[in-house]
């Protein structure tokens, strides 16, 4: 069998392992590793909120090549073309995107936007929240804001994914939204 469960390991928590084969008494291969893994975050809670200003967030501020780093309990996709990055302050592009963020209003707020490093055509980019237990809720809702201002600005799809797999588009949001880097986030 080449399928082994562990039990007892801690949620969120980096883990390595090494492997070998074994023929027989004495015919065994060489150990191959460590292989690297992290167990997944622990379901959170309702009501769940997300600021983007604590620690795990950190905004990019080197150039737009900086992508920052987000929370471990979040999931990005990393693409050398596009990709979720925390910010704070004025895009490093010229008329586009917000100059503060909407939970504090300063340019030292953090906020996340999508950065294109090249101008090539590139496919959607995702950025996942952890798994939030619904459980126990009559009527979740989502509510979020943003802010959508610069000349190639397509669309926000927001999605859903349910434990079983299934993925449902809940909203979309196209065009520029905002006028101006300092107009207000929707």
């Amino acid at each position: 069998d080449t399928n082994f469960n562990l039990t007892g390991l801690n949620p969120n928590t980096e883990y390595q392992f090494w492997v070998r084969d074994s023929c027989g008494a004495g015919d065994v291969s060489l150990w191959v590793g460590p292989i690297v893994f992290r167990t997944e975050c622990n379901p959170y809670t309702l009501p769940y909120s997300e600021d983007f200003e604590s620690t795990p967030w950190v905004a990019s501020t080197l150039n737009y090549y900086d992508v920052g780093s987000i929370d471990e309990c979040w999931s990005r996709e990393l693409s050398s073309e596009f990709m979720w990055v925390p910010k704070s302050g004025a895009s490093y592009w010229t008329s586009t995107g917000p100059l503060t963020d909407h939970t504090t209003g300063q340019v030292s707020g953090k906020y996340i936007y999508t950065q294109r490093i090249t101008l090539s055509n590139t496919p959607n980019i995702d950025i996942e929240t952890p798994w939030i237990d619904l459980s126990g809720s009559v009527q979740p809702s989502l509510k979020f804001h943003y802010h959508m201002y610069g000349p190639h600005i397509d669309k926000l799809e927001v999605f859903i994914k349910k434990k079983d797999g299934v993925i449902s588009k809940i909203n979309t949001i196209s065009v520029k939204q905002q006028s101006s880097s300092v107009s207000a986030w929707t």
